[in-house]
């Protein structure tokens, strides 16, 4: 299947006690330092005052990264926001492996060691772009199948299992969930 725009994202794991203003100053040295390899960094944006927003996020050309809360749950996204229509696994296996050094960079902050901890069992896929992903249960039928293989090649002998998100409302980009057990 072939895509465009997509958003992988973590969900945060338990109960965080995490104040999301520590994120400003980290990612902007991150941008500083290009710390999440060779894209055009812009700016830090805070959204926390809006309710269920996109929180603290880092802006590029083309690429965010974000902390959010949408849905009342925390989670770390990364997402393309200008690409070329392409294959859905190869723009999967894209923004996992972007999502993953912010994961992996974030746990490892010393000034908020212990305070967050993003869950690698439970994330959301969104295809943003509707014009090439219509959000209904036919599109769903294709896109699910192809989450579960990347997902599942990235953890050998783990179960995922798909839920299509976003069906209660049409109008609302293609999302699927997924979770893994046994990892």
């Amino acid at each position: 299947m072939q895509v465009q725009q997509l958003e992988v994202k973590l969900f945060v794991a338990g109960e965080p006690d995490f104040d999301q203003e520590a994120l400003i100053p980290i990612f902007h040295r991150w941008i500083q330092e290009n710390r999440l390899g060779d894209f055009l960094l812009i700016d830090v944006a805070d959204y926390r005052h809006v309710p269920d927003g996109p929180g603290v996020m880092i802006v590029g050309h083309g690429v965010q990264w974000k902390m959010d809360g949408d849905g009342g749950e925390l989670g770390l996204a990364f997402a393309r926001k200008r690409d070329e229509i392409g294959d859905l696994a190869d723009k999967l296996g894209e923004g996992f492996a972007n999502l993953m050094k912010a994961v992996e960079a974030l746990e490892g902050e010393p000034s908020i060691a212990g305070k967050l901890k993003l869950d690698r069992s439970h994330g959301l896929i969104t295809v943003m772009s509707r014009l090439v992903a219509s959000n209904d249960q036919k599109t769903y039928d294709q896109v699910a199948p192809i989450v579960q293989a990347v997902v599942e090649a990235r953890h050998p002998g783990a179960t995922v299992t798909t839920e299509h998100a976003s069906a209660a409302d049409p109008r609302e980009a293609l999302a699927v969930r997924f979770r893994l057990t046994g990892i």
